[in-house]
């Protein structure tokens, strides 16, 4: 190689060096953040529960399995309801919801009569399958017992 054909080298490997140091700002500025492409869904406020054979029954439907009503930041269920402290996005089509809650049947002890009145805090994750229904997993006394089942509207 000749004094020549180095310089010209140096030239282009130069000229490549330039115009990827300038382009690289302007691709990074121009993709979206991935706080800003995350989905922000939020289940649909009213009665879900685990299909089965009685699912489409009128009294099913009435009580329920739980409730959610994310706009009055409430989540119940049989004897029990939670007040919604938080909602966090945890995925694309999932959220967290830090919660306290009240339970009336929460066991009493006789050093302590009033534990059934005493708020507890739970997490309660959701993870959208569909338009009508996904997959619920909640703390119990604080502990994740058991899997996910599905929640439907």
């Amino acid at each position: 190689m000749n004094c020549k054909q180095t310089h010209y080298c140096a030239i282009i490997g130069l000229a490549l060096v330039i115009s990827a140091l300038l382009g690289a700002p302007t691709s990074a500025l121009a993709q979206p953040s991935a706080a800003s492409t995350l989905e922000k869904w939020r289940p649909i406020d009213g009665y879900y529960e685990s299909p089965g054979k009685d699912f489409d029954s009128d009294c099913r439907k009435e009580y329920g399995v739980f409730t959610i009503e994310l706009a009055e930041k409430s989540v119940s269920g049989f004897e029990w309801n939670c007040s919604v402290n938080r909602v966090t996005d945890t995925a694309p089509g999932a959220i967290k919801l830090n919660m306290t809650c009240y339970d009336i049947n929460m066991p009493t002890s006789a050093r302590d009569p009033d534990a059934g009145e005493r708020p507890f805090k739970e997490i309660m994750l959701l993870k959208r399958i569909n338009h009508k229904s996904m997959s619920v997993r909640k703390t119990i006394a604080g502990q994740f017992k058991g899997p996910s089942w599905q929640g439907r509207e």
